[in-house]
């Protein structure tokens, strides 16, 4: 028995190969939706964005906009000045891949969130980091959403390869949860537990 758990985007990728083939799969792994997610994360000199606006935010968590890079938050236990960035969905397609230019996409949303002078983010940084998903070569993406062929899709792909090969993941999951780390543990629990029952 096969299990293969690996993310929904390398499947579509097409980058495992199956012998013999199986095309059926490989369109159904394609009917499904794989969104892409570009994380970044952002130490700076101290909280600056505690008092930048005329609101003071000392207890800001998220940070919903209408930037480049839109979302924005904090974590409740950091002491230091981070803050983590999220873009996904299909912008993460159209904003090039060069880390320089996806840092400069989020100072400017930072200094337009923040309503900074020029410079004034820049100033305050002491490290980046940045996490493109969908370059990621062994995830191809971040996360599965359904598409309107997606429970059509599923019904084939949950049925095992000739009693062999079993597929499972957070995108093989049939309900409300697809795309989380819940619908992971719970695919891959059916599929054991359909494995066991075959032994008895």
């Amino acid at each position: 028995k096969v299990i293969i758990t690996v993310p929904l985007g390398v499947l579509q990728a097409g980058v495992i190969r199956f012998t013999p083939s199986l095309p059926r799969h490989a369109e159904a792994f394609n009917q499904m939706g794989f969104g892409g997610v570009i994380k970044i994360f952002a130490e700076f000199k101290g909280r600056f964005w505690e008092d930048r606006i005329a609101t003071p935010l000392k207890d800001l968590a998220f940070v919903f906009s209408d930037a480049e890079i839109p979302t924005w938050w904090t974590h409740p236990l950091d002491d230091n000045g981070v803050l983590r960035g999220w873009l996904g969905g299909p912008g993460t397609q159209r904003i090039p891949a060069d880390k320089d230019v996806l840092i400069g996409k989020a100072l400017g949303s930072l200094r337009y969130i923040f309503q900074c002078n020029a410079g004034a983010v820049e100033q305050q940084v002491k490290k980046w980091h940045v996490e493109h998903w969908l370059l990621d070569p062994f995830t191809r993406g971040a996360y599965a959403y359904p598409t309107v062929k997606t429970e059509e899709a599923l019904s084939f792909i949950s049925r095992p390869v000739a009693d062999t090969i079993y597929f499972a993941g957070e995108a093989m999951y049939r309900g409300t949860a697809i795309g989380t780390v819940e619908a992971a543990l719970v695919s891959g629990q059916q599929v054991g537990h359909a494995i066991a029952a075959e032994r008895h």
